[in-house]
Order: C-alpha cells, then sequence, then structure tokens
C-alpha cells in the first residue's frame, strides 16, 4: 500500500515535470517558429518561467544531451 502511493506520487511528479517541459516547447515553437529545447535555471526556451522544484532533474538531463 505505502509501496503503491510512493509510486504513484513520484509517478505523477515526473509526468508533470515532462508536461510543463513539453508545453513549454511548443509554446516556443509557436511563439519563435523554431525548436528551442534549452532549459536554464530561469526559463524554458529562453522566455517561459517555470517552477524550479519541478524540473531541477530535468535541467541536468536535458544538457547532457545538448553537451553544454
Amino acid at each position: 500500500m505505502l509501496l503503491e502511493a510512493l509510486v504513484l506520487i513520484v509517478g505523477y511528479y515526473l509526468f508533470a515535470g515532462i508536461s510543463v517541459y513539453v508545453y513549454s516547447v511548443m509554446q516556443g515553437l509557436e511563439i519563435l517558429g523554431y525548436w528551442n529545447l534549452s532549459i536554464t535555471k530561469d526559463s524554458i526556451a529562453g522566455m517561459i518561467k517555470y517552477p524550479r522544484w519541478l524540473l531541477f532533474w530535468l535541467e541536468w538531463i536535458v544538457s547532457l544531451f545538448r553537451k553544454e
């Protein structure tokens, strides 16, 4: 029971983080007209603010793929 609750909470957390990132990238595509997959401590796609507690782990993963 406790393990199931923990898996659900972690799953929702990861889903929320990825959803915010994908939504922000899509908004950046609509505004800029090109794909901008960058994520920094301040913003996604160079202009969209996000809650740092939600995506601190994704910033590290994206920087590995982008070789920054």
